[in-house]
């Protein structure tokens, strides 16, 4: 309610400015600033993070220093097989409602400790969330690696969560972060190959982040990433409040941006994608939506368009942008092939993990259905 209050005032505020600049500034303060998100954590149930700080057989939550001087707040979950139960509500009429997914460590995993449990790891996967977003939404992505015998790197992102307030450049200043959290977990034995994992801002970041560093990165799997922040403003400030999208005509689209270079040292043209993918050679699979209601479809093309190395599969009825990535049993199996034939050879490293998770939702009867895709390989 409070914050609801607020945005109001500020709403009312901007209107009654009769100077274009104060109104923009404040837009672009609260874009690269933003508040902590105020909404409800729908896929991770609070005893299942309990779990995770508990159970330190398996997960670890920690600050961990990188090789830049910063901090990062990340949660590691090391390779444990898991048990997969789900939430759900039958509403009558042949209608159940998917809630949250709960998964618990299984009763048949060896008794081995944290590190042991990471030397036998096949590689480190490393998630990045969306923007106003925090590492715990990843959490069930991450069991699912860790589950294929990965070890899950789960990262809060500069300004988020509870790593240090930084203000988000939308990719741009955050991927030198990302890299110097690589080198640290190098520096510490995390064992190859290296995927980065991201879903929006965190897509966004993590094709960055190869970009800068082709030699860091093994494999990129990127949900959804945006090419220029700038033709989507009205999206990213609605996110931040409602209200702002009321004031968004095109002069002022203009100068929020100009307002967001002025306050973080970043230029427009720097926090575009595709003028930093010209030399991409990190293998990459873009997943899009076509319902995506908040990236256009001609953004992911033109990120696809820039190098033969990034594939794209469009997902005609895939949902909208927060809702696509959400069911992700519908890409366990074709996400997993992807990487088995990149990185590992046609070895199979996840057939179990894809399977039981396929079968806790038919004994719930839950359909699983992957969603009907157009693959365009560059």
């Amino acid at each position: 309610m409070r914050e609801t209050k607020t945005c109001l005032a500020g709403l009312v505020l901007c209107l009654s400015v009769a100077h274009l600049t104060g109104c923009t500034s404040l837009i672009a303060k609260r874009i690269v600033e933003p508040p902590r998100p105020s909404h409800d954590v729908t896929l991770v149930s609070d005893d299942n993070l309990q779990r995770v700080n508990s159970a330190y057989a398996y997960a670890r939550n920690t600050m961990l220093p990188t090789d830049n001087g910063e901090t990062v707040a990340v949660t590691v979950l090391a390779p444990t097989r898991f048990d997969w139960t789900l939430d759900v509500e039958d509403v009558g009429d042949g209608v159940k409602v998917f809630h949250r997914l709960v998964w618990n460590p299984s009763s048949d995993n060896p008794p081995l400790d944290f590190s042991e449990r990471l030397a036998g790891s096949k590689g480190t996967v490393v998630l990045l969330h969306g923007y106003r977003m925090e590492r715990s939404l990843s959490m069930p992505w991450g069991a699912l690696f860790a589950d294929a015998g990965l070890t899950a790197v789960l990262v809060d992102l500069p300004g988020h969560g509870q790593s240090p307030r930084r203000q988000v450049t939308f990719g741009a200043l955050e991927a030198s972060y990302v890299n110097a959290l690589a080198d640290s977990l190098k520096r510490q034995g995390y064992p190859a190959p290296y995927v980065l994992f991201g879903i929006s801002l965190g897509a966004t970041t993590a094709l960055r982040s190869a970009a800068a560093r082709d030699d860091q990165w093994d494999a990129v799997l990127a949900f959804e990433p945006f090419e220029d922040v700038a033709e989507v403003i009205d999206n990213v400030a609605s996110d931040v409040s409602w209200p702002l999208r009321w004031l968004m005509t095109t002069r002022k689209r203009a100068a929020v941006v100009e307002a967001i270079t002025a306050l973080t040292g970043v230029s427009s043209s720097d926090m575009r994608v595709v003028p930093a993918l010209t030399h991409y050679r990190t293998p990459t699979l873009v997943l899009h939506s076509q319902q995506d209601d908040w990236i256009p479809y001609a953004q992911v093309q033109r990120i696809a368009a820039t190098s033969a190395h990034i594939a794209l599969w469009l997902y005609p009825n895939g949902g909208d942008h927060l809702s696509f990535p959400t069911p992700f049993w519908r890409y366990c199996a074709p996400i997993f092939s992807w990487l088995e034939q990149t990185l590992y050879d046609q070895q199979p490293i996840s057939t179990a993990s894809c399977a039981r998770l396929v079968q806790a939702l038919s004994d719930q009867g839950i359909e699983w259905q992957p969603s009907e895709r157009i693959i365009f390989d560059q």
